[in-house]
């Protein structure tokens, strides 16, 4: 009898039991297929196979974001678009990386120097640009024809495409100055010709107007002279691109180019007074030009215009303004040879001129000539007394 209450007990439970999952299935199916549904996006055949859910190595998961976030990222252009070669714009690059980079454009040749300066020029990493523009310059200076001639073909091609951008083509205009050699200078000076009129002519004219300031190699390159003066000889209806040649001419400072400009003005005017009332183009960018010459090797034609053309004259003036504005010693000297035989009326001008020096072996050479002015006497003591005050002003 026991055991039969013990084996009905038994039935009775697992009868519980059975039913109670059976409960819970029932509860928990709908539940489970809708999640079924959820994960395979419409697949009808995965209803009915497990759903195994496959973790994601950290590497290839997305990271989680935000709304603003993902709409922001979508919007950017890729990271190459203002980029060349995907490579890391410069400025944040250390002084050694970037230095490293400007050593590896050295081995390339004018060609490839200049397809990367016209990719470099659809990116904002303006510090890769100067870099390449430096290294581009470079090589001009150095590699021969027939690879120049190459290069200056294809920039001309360029700066008459109207396809290309006023930025690119400023640019170009900016290696075309910065270079200063003969191919370069020739293709500026064809390109402010035909550009008249446009607004890259004003690039143009700020790029010759610059020839001259980098003098290269340790020396004034005279060779460049020649084409200078060429183009001034045909004349212009534009001060801005006469006064950019007279400018060049001058600090170039080749002893044919500074005889121009002087030409210009003792050629023109039959007294001081009506050369410094003109207010022409031409004359005033010779005046003001003559006032940059620096190069010494045209100290001897200024020396026979200043002391033969004559008292109070026009060449004695333009080419005595020259001497004193120079800051040489040399020119210094000759100013001093003058004015030992000036006379009272040139006290005025002397005084203008002597003001202007300013290196310390001028201002050596003055005090010694006015300490042995008992041996070699000034011939006006006006322009003796005007010459100490100009170095007393000095001195102070």
């Amino acid at each position: 009898m026991g055991r039969v209450q013990t084996r009905t007990w038994v039935t009775v439970c697992c009868a519980v039991i059975a039913l109670t999952g059976v409960i819970l299935l029932v509860v928990e199916r709908p539940r489970g297929g809708i999640d079924a549904q959820r994960l395979t996006a419409g697949n009808e055949s995965s209803l009915t196979t497990p759903v195994t859910r496959v973790r994601q190595p950290a590497a290839t998961r997305p990271a989680l974001s935000s709304p603003s976030t993902v709409t922001r990222q979508s919007s950017e252009p890729p990271a190459s678009a203002d980029r060349t070669e995907r490579e890391p714009l410069l400025a944040d690059l250390s002084v050694e990386e970037r230095q490293v980079f400007a050593e590896s454009l050295k081995p390339l040749g004018v060609a490839e120097l200049l397809q990367r300066m016209l990719r470099v020029l659809k990116t904002q990493d303006y510090i890769r640009r100067g870099i390449v523009l430096d290294a581009l310059r470079t090589r001009f200076r150095q590699q021969e024809s027939p690879e120049v001639d190459s290069a200056m073909e294809s920039i001309r091609n360029i700066l008459s495409d109207a396809s290309m951008s006023v930025e690119e083509k400023r640019v170009l205009l900016e290696v075309l100055g910065r270079a200063e050699t003969i191919p370069t200078l020739a293709l500026l000076l064809e390109s402010a010709r035909a550009l008249r009129g446009g607004e890259l002519f004003d690039v143009a004219v700020r790029q010759i107007a610059q020839i001259g300031n980098d003098r290269w190699g340790g020396k004034f390159h005279e060779e460049l002279s020649p084409l200078l003066e060429n183009a001034w000889q045909h004349r212009s209806d534009d001060g801005r691109l006469e006064g950019a040649l007279a400018s060049a001419i001058a600090k170039i400072g080749a002893p044919n180019g500074v005889e121009v400009l002087v030409s210009e003005l003792v050629g023109r005017f039959k007294s001081v007074d009506e050369l410094t009332q003109a207010s022409d183009s031409r004359t005033q960018a010779s005046s003001k030009a003559l006032r940059l010459v620096r190069n010494p090797q045209v100290l001897p034609l200024l020396e026979r215009t200043f002391l033969q053309s004559g008292e109070d004259s026009v060449g004695e003036y333009v080419a005595g303004s020259t001497l004193a504005a120079m800051g040489q010693s040399d020119a210094t000297r000759i100013l001093l040879k003058w004015a030992l035989v000036a006379s009272d009326k040139d006290a005025n001008v002397a005084s203008i001129w002597f003001r202007q020096v300013r290196d310390t072996k001028s201002l050596a050479a003055i005090k010694n000539a006015l300490e042995n002015a008992h041996l070699d006497p000034f011939n006006s003591s006006r322009v003796q007394a005007v010459v100490a005050d100009a170095l007393r002003a000095k001195s102070d």
